[in-house]
């Protein structure tokens, strides 16, 4: 959606100034009407594209409630950043997280004072070819500080997809089309879900690579 708005907004800019033109340089009124049918056209499609979009998004939601009173659709950025916290700091036994692609700041850091700051095992399967240097800061952090709770593995495939488990919920990371970054989840608070999750997990951490090392990291980061 933040593409099409951006379309919507550059259109419109571009058609306010062709009209100032028509205005000043014609001093026609006419033209003034003629260059605003476009607008109202383009308005017209946009909140009937965003009125379908919102309609399959409440649709969507609708149907995942109707599942469970556990599950939990959550949107946006920055609800997103808040949920994966909340789940951070609710744990009491592990966290278990997969992927490569972690760079938020907030997020990270959360991990790392978790972690630092109590007895709960962390365990982080990085999947693809690379990792970001924020992620990779925090794990050399982690292993520099508490090796004896931390554990982290690397396998090249990314079959395993991306979500973070604790011992009381599981978040699916879900990908987004229009968005480069992190801003849907679908978040299951289900302790027998959770435990099976851990198993499930725990199958890709001992299929991986373990890393513990300053040069591994190195090899994996890509802005290193």
């Amino acid at each position: 959606m933040r593409r099409e708005r951006k379309y919507v907004i550059l259109t419109l800019s571009a058609t306010v100034i062709i009209n100032l033109i028509g205005l000043f340089w014609w001093q026609s009124w006419n033209l003034i009407i003629y260059f605003s049918i476009p607008i109202l056209l383009l308005l017209l499609l946009y909140s009937l594209l965003t009125s379908q979009m919102l309609n399959a998004q409440n649709s969507i939601i609708e149907n995942v409630k109707s599942i469970s009173p556990g599950f939990e659709y959550v949107t946006g950025q920055k609800f997103v950043q808040r949920t994966l916290t909340d789940a951070i700091n609710e744990t009491q036994d592990f966290i278990f997280a997969t992927g490569g692609r972690a760079k938020d700041v907030d997020y990270l850091e959360s991990l790392t004072q978790k972690v630092l700051g109590g007895s709960v095992r962390y365990y982080r399967v990085i999947l693809g070819d690379h990792i970001h240097h924020p992620l990779h800061t925090h794990l050399q952090k982690l292993i520099e500080k508490k090796s004896d709770s931390v554990y982290v593995g690397h396998l090249p495939s990314e079959k395993y997809g991306n979500m973070l488990v604790t011992d009381q919920e599981v978040i699916l990371y879900l990908p987004s089309p229009s968005f480069g970054g992190l801003d849907t989840v679908l978040r299951i608070r289900n302790l027998d879900l959770a435990r099976k999750y851990q198993l499930y997990l725990m199958q890709a951490y001992g299929d991986s690579k373990k890393i513990d090392t300053e040069t591994e990291f190195r090899e994996l980061c890509r802005d290193c």
